[in-house]
């Protein structure tokens, strides 16, 4: 159980910095859409962050996944 909640941690943690730096530095280089505000200071600019919810969830997975899956060091 201890592990599950590292890794949904861990996920949640990444994804969140994913999210901002994405919202930051890729988002206003990808093809504009009329709908999408053009600061980062408006808060429809966040709900139109596509690029951030996937790179978020795909480096989200990988870190849960490391975290849940590494093995116990034994003390010696």
């Amino acid at each position: 159980m201890n592990k599950l909640v590292m890794a949904l941690v861990s996920f949640a943690g990444v994804f969140v910095c994913v999210f901002v730096l994405s919202g930051w530095y890729v988002t206003p280089y990808m093809p504009a859409m009329p709908d999408i505000p053009s600061t980062i200071r408006e808060p429809a600019f966040w709900t139109s962050n596509w690029p951030g919810v996937i790179l978020g969830v795909l480096l989200g997975l990988i870190s849960a996944k490391s975290v849940f899956f590494t093995k116990k060091k034994k003390a010696r």
